[in-house]
């Protein structure tokens, strides 16, 4: 049996068990332990996310994280002009609006004219003055564990036309991020358990 075949050493998933299970206990934290959260979204990974979002030309898009205390989906990170009032400001309650459904059945999408579904939820339009046309939100995970929801939207002033729908490589785009900002996240934690440097 080569090398590369052999099953893993039942006594080291054994060790590791309990640290998985931390770094998704400190997953779960990321929506209200501010601290935390700067640490895990740097700058790298802000620049990443700017990257990307750029590349399928969105408005705007946010990294959403679980907030099982208060039922809700709570923004760590965005990158539009707003993001300071909106950022650990504002809460998505899992009740309603397309971004709870999508962590719930853990099924990514990407829906144009998004103002005409009526699962719509439009708080944060009204917040903000703007009008949501398209978007796309996909799950990120942490471990086996849903952590929260990547979005992407395509904004509009509420008298200007309808830009342009994401197309399907927009979706695979976020979908990668979606996957790079889990594995991400999850290194970050596990070495700051580590190094006993949780805040």
């Amino acid at each position: 049996m080569s090398a590369h075949s052999r099953l893993p050493d039942p006594r080291i998933e054994a060790a590791a068990a309990p640290l998985r299970e931390r770094v998704e206990q400190a997953a779960a934290t990321l929506a209200t332990q501010q601290a935390l959260g700067s640490r895990v979204i740097d700058r790298s990974l802000a620049r990443l996310f700017d990257l990307h979002l750029a590349a399928i030309g969105a408005s705007e898009g946010t990294i959403w994280a679980h907030d099982a205390a208060t039922e809700s989906l709570g923004p760590i990170h965005n990158n539009g002009p707003k993001a300071d009032g909106f950022v650990r400001q504002y809460r998505q309650p899992l009740n309603r609006g397309i971004i709870s459904t999508v962590f719930f059945t853990q099924r990514g999408l990407s829906e144009a004219e998004v103002y005409r579904n009526a699962k719509h939820d439009s708080a944060v339009n009204e917040l903000q003055g703007n009008i949501t046309v398209h978007m796309i939100a996909v799950p990120w995970f942490v471990g086996d564990e849903p952590a929260g929801i990547i979005s992407a939207v395509k904004l509009k002033a509420p008298q200007e036309t309808d830009p342009p729908p994401f197309d399907v490589s927009s979706f695979e785009t976020i979908g990668a991020l979606a996957r790079i900002t889990g594995e991400l996240v999850s290194a970050r934690l596990f070495h700051l358990i580590l190094d006993d440097r949780l805040p």
